[in-house]
């Protein structure tokens, strides 16, 4: 069976030949066989450059950084221990192209597969440890492209941006003064309303207000006994933003 001309150019050469009628007159075989030659191999030039053209375009569309926030916070076991964040280093518009990401840590964690899908933060992963390690991270866009990265986790380069102290009244400032009383880094909710004297409701309003604001946030995992906490944002760190306008501490 003859093959025809619009054959893939990654046939051989004398599979392609073969599928035109052979001329007669040798002179006419060979200017055929130039002809052939030259059709093919123009043709497969163009293929390949549609190809790196196309690849170029989805690099291009797909193109994405990371970056980490760090911050040492004590000394275990001999050990400087440090809380951390990594994340996707990009505006508004790349990460709304974004559906989710997922980060592979070091085999020595718990659960090293972490998936995050917390757009507004930039899919940010939080974690704690005492050493800096490479993260395998996968990005699953909404186009159903995925892309792979690396990132090394550098811990010694600190620059978590911390706000300054806000100016606050009423409940806001009660609730804020128990979080930031500087005791501990985290307060568990329970015992800020206890210690605030707020009821539950207006202690509710507070600490959403107060989250807004950029002053407190949430941590990462909740407490034994299933409480959420929450730290200062002047001690803690915020969390990652692209609206935000707090600048990395200096390394």
């Amino acid at each position: 069976m003859l093959l025809s001309p619009r054959s893939s150019c990654a046939l051989p050469t004398a599979i392609r030949i073969a599928s035109y009628t052979w001329p007669t007159n040798a002179a006419s075989r060979g200017k055929f066989r130039v002809f052939t030659f030259s059709k093919y191999n123009s043709r497969c030039l163009h293929r390949r450059r549609n190809c790196k053209r196309r690849m170029a375009m989805t690099s291009s569309a797909h193109d994405v950084r990371f970056d980490s926030y760090s911050m040492l916070v004590e000394e275990r076991h001999e050990t400087d221990w440090y809380e951390w964040c990594v994340f996707v280093d990009g505006d508004a518009e790349t990460l709304s192209r974004i559906a989710f990401v997922q980060y592979t840590l070091h085999p020595t964690f718990s659960e090293p597969v972490r998936l995050c899908v917390d757009r507004e933060h930039q899919f940010a992963l939080f974690s704690a440890g005492w050493g800096g390690f490479n993260i395998s991270i996968t990005v699953s866009w909404n186009d159903s492209e995925v892309t792979q990265h690396q990132y090394f986790l550098d811990l010694w380069k600190g620059r978590w941006p911390r706000p300054s102290e806000p100016q606050l009244i009423g409940d806001e400032k009660l609730v804020y003064s128990v979080i930031r009383d500087g005791r501990t880094r985290w307060r568990k909710e329970r015992t800020i309303g206890r210690v605030s004297g707020v009821t539950n409701h207006d202690l509710q309003n507070a600490l959403a207000s107060l989250q807004n604001q950029n002053a407190i946030r949430r941590h990462y995992v909740r407490s034994i006994d299933g409480e959420n906490l929450w730290g200062a944002t002047a001690l803690v760190g915020i969390a990652p933003s692209p609206d935000s306008d707090v600048s990395p501490m200096p390394a």
